[in-house]
């Protein structure tokens, strides 16, 4: 819906940029490999080479890439020449994955997308990009629209429509495009270190899950509960006083929500203001991984006390318990430990 409603508008209201059939083209090609993945649940294979696609022909059709890597070194910029192409398309890839990934509340990567793009629309206007910044706007009336239906509000608790594949990777693609957008040339926006900041959380949680799911020896693509959304939900109380279990696992996504876009507002506030007072890149960079190695240890840490308490909540259970086969609701509409209730021994409590 995002997507059928902001090419309409771009259409409608004549906006004409160059580059805009690659941008067609791409987003096309990314909103039919993800309504093909909602209903057939393709493998990852598919779906890289369809994001690659999409990515070569940002690339060629766009006209977007990333050419240039500011002054990462102090002095002069890091030109990377021959190696632009593979570059922008690992770099293209990993923000459609990172916004996919992270779409596991409803509302939340809508949410995240749309904070991302006001500091974007900030960056475009003082920049002087016009074009720029009435799509930015574009973008985010639609994603306004949408999470109207997206997020849960008092007195509804459920979603009335869901993101899916489809819309997340359009998300992470536009992103993406803007981020490169805006970040190259000589009458940039912004550096390019300032789009790590602006999309700090997506790209922190989906690098953290990926080590500590190569650390641990597992595939870094087959889905597990140590994203962030899960560890907040995880460690919110299970039970409040005056709420019953429904109106318990609301507050909760709420929280969490609030707290996730709470932390991608100050880290964004972060880039931006380092931009704006010009402070040299190679500092912003070296900030920034200071901050990703902080986020790291810290939910290296949690997982580690996740399986530690679901050991010792395994060892209490009876035999019959320990052999009795859960089927567990999707964790987009309710966390396991909100909605199962395994029959208790006698004497125990």
């Amino acid at each position: 819906s995002m997507f059928f409603a902001f090419v309409a508008t771009i259409i409608l209201s004549g906006i004409h940029f160059p580059g805009m059939m690659g941008l067609l083209c791409s987003t096309s090609l990314l909103v039919g490999l993800g309504i093909l993945d909602d209903f057939h649940e393709l493998s990852a294979w598919p779906r890289f080479v369809g994001q690659i696609m999409a990515a070569v022909a940002m690339y060629f059709v766009g006209g977007i890439s990333i050419e240039n890597l500011g002054a990462l070194f102090g002095e002069g910029d890091v030109v990377l020449g021959p190696v632009a192409l593979p570059f922008t398309v690992f770099a293209t890839v990993g923000v459609i994955n990172a916004f996919n990934m992270i779409d596991g509340i409803d509302g939340l990567a809508g949410g995240l997308s749309l904070i991302s793009i006001l500091f974007f629309s900030f960056l475009a206007g003082l920049g002087d990009h016009h074009t720029d910044l009435v799509m930015l706007m574009l973008l985010g009336a639609a994603i306004v629209a949408f999470l109207l239906f997206n997020l849960r509000f008092p007195g509804r608790p459920f979603a009335l429509v869901f993101m899916g594949d489809a819309g997340s990777m359009f998300l992470g693609f536009m992103l993406c495009w803007f981020a490169v957008g805006l970040s190259q040339g000589e009458h940039r926006a912004m550096a390019p270190v300032t789009a790590l900041w602006i999309l700090a959380v997506p790209l922190f949680d989906t690098l953290s899950v990926m080590i500590r799911r190569l650390t641990n020896g597992k595939s870094p693509f087959i889905a597990d509960r140590g994203h962030l959304h899960h560890m907040l939900m995880e460690r919110l109380p299970t039970k409040r006083p005056q709420l019953d279990q429904q109106q318990t696992i609301q507050h909760n996504i709420s929280s969490t929500i609030i707290i996730i876009f709470t932390l991608a507002v100050v880290l964004g506030l972060i880039g931006v203001t380092l931009d704006i007072l010009g402070v040299s890149e190679v500092a912003s960079l070296l900030l920034f991984l200071a901050i990703f190695g902080v986020y790291l240890r810290l939910t290296i840490h949690a997982e580690r006390l996740r399986v530690l308490m679901t050991r010792r909540w395994l060892s209490r259970r009876s035999p019959t318990e320990k052999h009795a086969k859960l089927r567990l609701p999707s964790v987009t509409t309710f966390p396991p430990r909100f909605t199962v209730r395994l029959p208790q021994s006698p004497g125990q409590e």
